[in-house]
């Protein structure tokens, strides 16, 4: 393969591993919805909400869920809609259509959810229900009606950084020989040398492998472990031919 056609080969290797190990941290490192906002007690409730169930936001917010309360009597309410209203604009988002669930003493449709994908701004909202009259509030609440907004940050909604280019050694190199990427034993890896003081004395065998798997890297322009010299992390990508070559003798010098 030619060194250019190798360089693209790696090029697509990595951008296709940034790709599917971000598509990882983001599945991994999934936001937490919180509750941004909240007015409820474990007081008695009477019904007909009194006062204005407002809240203010100071960084923008992904609303995926509003919820209000409607004990009313122990006898529940319909689902209805809830929405919310920027009291400074009077922009209105929703309003939603709810779902029921139980409440206190499995009162029927007690709870109203509404889940939704929302993009909120920071600032001051009032929370809105289509069944004020049986909204449930008591003095602890200031007559407010129950509520609670649910969401993640916005922030954490961001793509992730992309991962370290750091890569396998193996993933681009093959040893002292031609060919593709491989861990194959290769003709070139291994050397025998003889003192030529003493033609009859011991040979000496040396394994290249190593410092092959290096320059290929460096020619490949990748982030590797340096093996030789403790496993120090190397980044080629702004090497010359001239620097990977003389590191490539260096490193055949010290095995």
């Amino acid at each position: 393969m030619s060194l250019f056609l190798r360089r693209i080969a790696v090029a697509a290797l990595l951008l296709v591993a940034a790709v599917v190990a971000g598509t990882a941290t983001a599945h991994a490192a999934a936001p937490v919805p919180q509750k941004i906002a909240e007015i409820s007690n474990i007081g008695g409730v009477q019904n007909g909400a009194t006062a204005s169930a407002t809240f203010t936001t100071t960084k923008p917010w992904r609303v995926v869920q509003v919820w209000t309360y409607h004990w009313n009597d122990a006898k529940g309410a319909a689902p209805g809609k809830i929405g919310l209203r920027d009291l400074k604009t009077g922009k209105v988002y929703g309003p939603w259509q709810a779902t029921g669930s139980d409440g206190q003493g499995g009162v029927p449709n007690a709870n109203w959810t509404a889940n939704v994908k929302l993009d909120l701004p920071a600032g001051r909202y009032r929370v809105t229900d289509s069944s004020p009259a049986s909204w449930a509030q008591n003095a602890e609440s200031g007559g407010r009606g129950f509520f609670y907004v649910l969401a993640t940050p916005l922030a954490s909604l961001a793509w992730p950084a992309l991962p370290s280019a750091l890569v396998p050694i193996e993933s681009v190199a093959n040893g002292c020989g031609g060919g593709v990427a491989s861990t194959e034993p290769r003709f070139g890896d291994t050397s025998t040398y003889l003192n030529s003081n003493n033609p009859l004395g011991t040979r000496y065998t040396v394994n290249f492998r190593d410092a092959c798997n290096l320059h290929d890297a460096g020619y490949s322009g990748a982030k590797v472990l340096d093996k030789l010299n403790g496993g120090a992390p190397i980044d080629y990508f702004k090497w010359n031919q001239l620097q990977v070559d003389n590191k490539f003798y260096a490193d055949m010098q010290l095995l």
